[in-house]
């Protein structure tokens, strides 16, 4: 007889403390630093504004490249205007070179 009723009591004992232990599991969980929605709104957040900055990183490069051609195709097409001009204005020219040489030999000195 007092084997059961120690075994009882144990019983109860164990069914205690698996509630509490199931009430502090739950308080656990309701008591995080951040709600869920928090969470999934924050990694929504973070790859749009991946996606973002990743589109104008390839947007700004592309942009740079067909900029540095436009200055490439301008000076070529402006080589060729000028060779033209200098071919039927010599003197011209001999002041350009001038001009030309002097403004280089500045650019050295600084």
């Amino acid at each position: 007889m007092m084997h059961q009723d120690f075994m009882i009591s144990q019983k109860r004992t164990v069914k205690s403390y698996e509630n509490r232990m199931e009430e502090v599991l739950k308080n656990i969980e309701k008591s995080r630093w951040t709600p869920k929605w928090e969470v999934a709104l924050l990694y929504i957040f973070l790859s749009i504004n991946t996606i973002v900055y990743s589109y104008l990183g390839y947007y700004f490069i592309n942009y740079d490249l067909k900029m540095q051609d436009a200055v490439t195709q301008a000076k070529h097409d402006g080589l060729g205007s000028a060779r033209g001009y200098f071919k039927d204005h010599e003197v011209i020219y001999r002041d350009f070179k001038r001009w030309a040489k002097k403004r280089d030999s500045i650019s050295n000195q600084k």
